[in-house]
């Protein structure tokens, strides 16, 4: 949380974004200043949705909600709500964790998720909607997400060619290996190799 009046330079990549509340009104600031306000929260749906639509309207432009105070309090009360409300148990569901160890495992074979979902005795929709539920993203992301990592430790600690490390994550050419790649870290996996090494 930035002090009112600070100047912030937050740039974002495609795949993500900041929404910033620049907020001037007491009232607004004092739903912010609660006792154990952390920078990052766990967010409930609700208000996902609803920052989400802030986000839009940003992008559209619309002054009139851009300057709402209403609006903006709502955002703040939801997210402020989500900060202090309980976590949920967690629920156990062993067929979705052995999906889920396969996705990380195995990211680069060519994984079915129709039937991922069948060896976990669900039907596809509920699959990816549990999944999702319960590891915050699809299961085709965490399949990308390992696989990310695995091409950030091969570019690292390896001297494989950009190539052969796309084709042994399961990418059938590099050029779309690459736009991933650059979308998640604003880089390309050679000029991160390059940088990093």
């Amino acid at each position: 949380m930035l002090p009112p009046g600070a100047v912030h330079d937050f740039e974002s990549t495609r795949d993500g974004w900041f929404l910033i509340f620049d907020i001037s009104d007491d009232d607004l600031i004092n739903i912010c200043a609660i006792t154990g306000h952390r920078s990052m929260c766990r967010i409930t749906p609700a208000a996902w949705r609803y920052v989400r639509f802030l986000a839009g309207e940003v992008e559209l432009g619309d002054s009139l909600v851009l300057h709402s105070n209403a609006m903006l309090a709502t955002a703040l009360e939801l997210l402020v709500n989500a900060e202090n409300s309980p976590l949920p148990a967690p629920q156990r569901r062993p067929h979705l964790e052995t999906a889920s160890r396969r996705l990380t495992e195995q990211a680069c074979l060519p994984l079915n998720m129709a039937d991922l979902a069948c060896e976990t005795g669900l039907s596809v929709s509920q699959f990816h909607r549990l999944y999702r539920d319960t590891y915050g993203q699809s299961p085709k992301q965490a399949q990308i997400d390992a696989r990310l990592r695995r091409a950030v430790d091969l570019l690292l600690t390896s001297s494989q060619p950009v190539s052969t490390i796309a084709y042994d994550l399961g990418y059938e050419n590099v050029s779309s290996f690459s736009n991933l790649f650059k979308r998640r870290f604003g880089i390309t996996p050679g000029a991160f190799r390059a940088r990093e090494k």
